[in-house]
C-alpha cells in the first residue's frame, strides 16, 4: 500500500491515494496489535520483565 500511495499515485489528488493510505493505517495497527513477537503488548510485556522501575511506573 505504501508503493500504491506514494509512488503510483505520487501525482494523483488526495482523494485518490486516501484508499491506499486507510488500507496502509489499518495494516500497520493491525502489525503493532496483533499478536505475535513483533506486537506492542510483547514489547511491554518484555520490558516490564526486565526489571525497569520507569515501565512498570508508567503501566501501573
Amino acid at each position: 500500500m505504501f508503493v500504491a500511495a506514494f509512488i503510483y499515485h505520487a501525482e494523483d489528488p488526495f482523494t485518490t491515494q486516501e484508499k491506499a493510505l486507510m488500507y496502509l493505517v489499518s495494516y500497520i495497527m493491525l502489525f503493532l496489535t496483533g499478536p505475535g513477537k513483533f506486537s506492542v503488548h510483547i514489547f511491554f510485556e518484555n520490558k516490564m520483565s526486565s526489571g525497569n522501575k520507569f515501565i512498570k511506573f508508567i503501566l501501573g
